[in-house]
């Protein structure tokens, strides 16, 4: 990440993963879309902080198969950690 202003600003929740899947950044809004801080959040394995229908490690393949940003419609999200 080369400008933290340009990631805060994003209107967006997003997260920025190594990878082994472990968040190493959050973004603003992710952490109101989330209700977690990034404190709380970085570090921790994406699977210990998200789960969806379908399965998460399906989707984070397809991501890094095809190095597109995951987009989710019409599933349940859901929320752990």
């Amino acid at each position: 990440m080369t400008d933290p202003s340009i990631w805060q600003a994003l209107p967006i929740p997003a997260l920025l993963l190594d990878a082994e899947d472990q968040i190493v950044a959050v973004n603003g809004p992710a952490e109101g879309f989330l209700n977690r801080s990034t404190k709380t959040l970085t570090d921790k394995l994406l699977s210990r902080v998200l789960d969806f229908d379908g399965g998460l490690a399906p989707a984070m393949a397809r991501v890094r198969q095809t190095q597109a940003p995951l987009t989710l419609h019409d599933t349940t999200l859901r929320v752990g950690a």
